[in-house]
C-alpha cells in the first residue's frame, strides 16, 4: 500500500484535502469514503488501508469546512450541505476516474451517504455502501428521540448558528469538529420536512437518485439511535431502480459488541463486518465483470 495526500479542485475552484491509499497495482477498483457530518477523514483511515491491503486504491477526504478542507478566508456561513454532495463528492469522484481505477463503489457514511445522489459522476458508480444512512426527517425516528431532534431543527440549531460561521457540534456531540452553520441550517432546513433533502420545497437535483440501477448494500443497527430502520427505508426508497441488499442487525448477534452509529469503522470490525463488506464489493466487481463480458 501506497498513501499519498490530494489536493482536489471543485467545479467552483474551491480545493478539498484528501488522501489516497493505493492498493498494489493492479487495483480491482476504487472505493471512496463519504463521511458523516462532523467528521474528519483521518477516523476513515483504518478501514481505507484495510480496503487497500485487499487490492482496491481508497480515497478518504474531507468536506469543505472540515479538518484539513477548513478555509479561514471561507466563512462558515457560506458553505452549504448541499455543496458537499453536489461539489465535493463530485470532485472526488471525478479524480478517481481520471485516475481509470475503475469499477468505483462509494461508501457513505451518514450524510455522505444521504448526499451521494446530489453529485453529477455518481452515475459512474459500479456500488454503494451505506454504514449505514438514513434520512434525518425527525418524524421518521420513535419517542422520546424524535422530540430531540424536534428541538434540535426548530430550535437549537437556529439559535447556536446566529451570528456564528461555525456551529458548536464538537461539544454537542453531533461531531468530532465544528460545523459550518451554513450547512447545520440547511440542514435543519431539510430535516424539518417530512421528505427531507427530497422535498420539492428545495432546489436540489434528486433526479439521479432514482436512476442509480446499481448494487446498494444498507447496513443498519440495532443499538444505532442516529439511525433508525424507518429513516434508513425512507433513504433507500430514493434509490428506487437498485438493488438492496438490507443488512439491519441485532448487534447482540455480532462478538464484537456495541456498533452504534460510528462502530462500523473501528478496528474491531475486521473480522466481521469490514470482511463481509470486503466480500460484497468483490462480488459486485465480479458481477459487473460478468455483465461486461456477456453484453
Amino acid at each position: 500500500m501506497k498513501h499519498q495526500e490530494l489536493q482536489i479542485k471543485c467545479k467552483d475552484g474551491f480545493e478539498i484535502s484528501g488522501n489516497l491509499f493505493a492498493a498494489d497495482p493492479p487495483a480491482k477498483g476504487s472505493v471512496v469514503i463519504c463521511p458523516a457530518l462532523g467528521v474528519p477523514q483521518k477516523f476513515y483511515s483504518p478501514f481505507a488501508m484495510f480496503v487497500s491491503d485487499n487490492g482496491y486504491d481508497a480515497i478518504t477526504f474531507d468536506y469543505r469546512g472540515i479538518g484539513r478542507s477548513k478555509k479561514d478566508s471561507v466563512p462558515g456561513r457560506e458553505i452549504h450541505m448541499s455543496d458537499w454532495g453536489a461539489l465535493d463528492i463530485d470532485a472526488v469522484l471525478d479524480d478517481i476516474v481520471g485516475r481509470k481505477t475503475i469499477p468505483l463503489i462509494a461508501v457513505g457514511h451518514s450524510a455522505g451517504g444521504q448526499l451521494i445522489g446530489l453529485a453529477p459522476l455518481s452515475k459512474k458508480l459500479a456500488g454503494i455502501m451505506l454504514t449505514p444512512a438514513s434520512s434525518a426527517s425527525w418524524r421518521l425516528y420513535p419517542p422520546p428521540f424524535k422530540f430531540v431532534l424536534y428541538m434540535l431543527w426548530h430550535i437549537l440549531i437556529p439559535l447556536l448558528s446566529v451570528g456564528r460561521n461555525y456551529f458548536p457540534a464538537k461539544m454537542l456531540g453531533l461531531g468530532s469538529v465544528d460545523v459550518p452553520t451554513g450547512v447545520m441550517s440547511q440542514w435543519a432546513q431539510w430535516a424539518r420536512k417530512k421528505d427531507y433533502l427530497f422535498s420539492t420545497q428545495f432546489d436540489n437535483d434528486i433526479s439521479r437518485y432514482s436512476h442509480l440501477g446499481i448494487p446498494i448494500l444498507a447496513y443498519g443497527f440495532s443499538d444505532d439511535a442516529y439511525a433508525s430502520t424507518e429513516a434508513i427505508e425512507h433513504l433507500l426508497s430514493q434509490f428506487s431502480a437498485a438493488k438492496i441488499d438490507r443488512r439491519f442487525m441485532n448487534t447482540k448477534d455480532i462478538e464484537a459488541g456495541s456498533i452504534g452509529h460510528f462502530g462500523f469503522f473501528k478496528e474491531k470490525m475486521k473480522t466481521t463486518l469490514w470482511s463481509q463488506a470486503l466480500d460484497w464489493m468483490d462480488k459486485t466487481i465480479e458481477n459487473l465483470n460478468i455483465i461486461k463480458k456477456t453484453g
